[in-house]
């Protein structure tokens, strides 16, 4: 059922429009790729399975393993080896081929070093007491910046005569050197001066993607060799002297062509996922502050379910929407009318220990750490149940007066007495108030509560009596709650499907490198 179909929202006129959405992600690649010499287009909705498939159909990859009309065997080789020629005490080296190849390309790949096909340069950094030399129009590329052109800082002529800073052109190679993101390698997007921590790799513009995978494909070997335990810097002299196996620059081309269609799926699915994110962020602000309502709408069966009202409960509910032309107006509550304080101790010494996952939620601990931070004994801890809520009152990225969750992944779960726990009552819908807790629905009150600059142990210091007793939520009615949870947790999962689909993309990416290069 489509969103307009099910929600019927009502309200001022917001930028936040589910057409925006539907326009941008239904738009076609505005680049099509050939993989097979034909022209064909990505579209947003490629599953995994159809990328998969094209790489089956349409781009004629075999592996090592195929028949003796095209490839010849590691076993036959060495046969060959032993009836044709006499020589003794030589070792035979395996073919330089790849495991997953396009049909159309035989033969070995060349060992080359870098040097021998590109050109390199670094540039340096203008004085940077000099003021006038940032007030120029010359983007100054940092490390930072090798991935994009949202560069902050302009140079002028003068600056870039007055010091080693070098100009750069789109697609020239930009290499770090040194810095946060040492190895990682990009493509420029935009002409500009680069400092002292880039190195530009310069050569025919038909490799240029073709050195960029291989680039990327070994940069953790690059890092480990050169930057053990993060100490020393990379440099053109080490960089130059990589050594990389080739094959024909029209096998380059082709591979470079492919790869980039799988890229080119990953930015449509992350453009998909951030505009989404921000379709969700947009109407719950307008939403939790009631300047857009939902009608309500008896035809629309999915908005009365709830996994805590049964049968006859979602019918009495139906009969009252049918009756009703608005839902009425929100009441003011506080957090110990919605919620019951859980206190209940882990008697049952379950061992399923949590911590809250600012991305991730509930989660436990060995999953998340790696290893358990909590007490041997944690029969002490309390015990939560599917669907309950835990508030760390200790700051996190994006939640700076800490993060309620609610237990998704677990039946049963523990968590140490520094946490405050609660549960939804009957009569109010857990997933309204799951996505308005996690908004930062609280924040406000939250604030008033929190004694002033007090913090202990880096948590924050409140009275949970104050919690339960002067937090105030709204409280819209049963049905309205149970319309506008459905209404974000499908945004939601929306969203989480295509940030599964972005991972398995990469991975897919990911074991094509491994395969197609030697």
């Amino acid at each position: 059922m489509s969103t307009k179909k099910a929600t019927s929202l009502r309200g001022t006129k917001q930028s936040y429009d589910r057409n925006v959405i539907a326009k941008v992600v239904k738009q076609p690649a505005k680049n099509t790729t050939s993989l097979q010499g034909t022209k064909q287009s990505t579209k947003n909705t490629t599953s995994m399975r159809e990328i998969k498939q094209s790489v089956k159909k349409t781009t004629s990859l075999r592996g090592t393993k195929q028949s003796t009309k095209n490839t010849t065997s590691m076993r036959e080789t060495k046969q060959s080896v032993k009836k044709t020629t006499s020589l003794r005490g030589t070792k035979q080296s395996a073919p330089l081929i790849p495991k997953l190849r396009f049909k159309e390309f035989d033969g070995d790949w060349n060992n080359k070093q870098l040097k021998e096909i590109c050109s390199f340069f670094s540039g340096g950094t203008p004085t940077s007491s000099n003021k006038e030399y940032y007030n120029g129009g010359i983007p100054f590329i940092g490390s930072g910046n090798i991935f994009d052109s949202n560069v902050t800082n302009y140079i002028t002529e003068e600056a870039l005569n007055n010091s080693s800073a070098k100009i750069v052109e789109v697609g020239d190679l930009l290499y770090a050197l040194y810095g946060a993101n040492s190895g990682e390698v990009g493509i420029s997007k935009m002409s500009g001066a680069i400092n002292q921590a880039i190195l530009c790799i310069r050569t025919e513009s038909e490799k240029i993607e073709f050195i960029h995978c291989l680039l990327v494909l070994n940069k953790d070997k690059i890092v480990g060799k050169y930057l053990q335990g993060g100490q020393g810097n990379l440099s053109a002299n080490i960089v130059k002297k990589l050594k990389y196996h080739f094959p024909t620059l029209p096998e380059q081309q082709k591979i470079a062509s492919f790869l980039s269609a799988v890229d080119e799926k990953i930015q449509q699915l992350t453009k998909k996922k951030a505009l989404l994110e921000e379709y969700k962020k947009g109407v719950m602000q307008q939403l939790f502050s009631g300047k857009r309502r939902f009608k309500p709408d008896p035809h629309n069966e999915t908005s009365l379910r709830a996994s805590h009202f049964e049968d006859k409960e979602r019918s009495k509910l139906k009969q009252s929407v049918q009756m009703e032309t608005e839902y009425p107006d929100w009441e003011e509550a506080v957090m110990q009318d919605v919620f019951e304080r859980i206190k209940e101790k882990n008697k049952e010494n379950n061992q399923n220990v949590m911590s809250i996952s600012a991305q991730m939620g509930l989660i436990n601990q060995l999953e998340y750490f790696n290893r358990s931070v909590s007490a041997k004994d944690v029969t002490n801890y309390y015990l939560l149940k599917k669907g309950d809520f835990a508030y760390n009152k200790s700051y996190s990225k994006g939640y700076p007066m800490g993060a309620i969750k609610r237990l998704e992944f677990y039946d049963k779960g523990v968590v140490s007495t520094l946490y405050i726990c609660f549960r939804i009552k009957e009569n109010d819908d857990s997933t309204f108030y799951k996505e308005f807790l996690d908004h930062g629905g609280i924040n406000k009150e939250l604030h008033k509560i929190a004694q002033e600059g007090a913090r202990n142990h880096g948590l924050l210091n409140m009275s949970v009596i104050e919690f339960f007793r002067d937090i105030k939520i709204p409280r819209p009615s049963t049905e309205e709650q149970i319309v506008i949870g459905k209404f974000l947790k499908d945004l939601s999962f929306k969203i989480e499907s295509a940030k599964e689909q972005i991972t398995q993309t990469q991975t897919f990416k990911k074991g094509l490198l491994q395969q197609l290069f030697v």
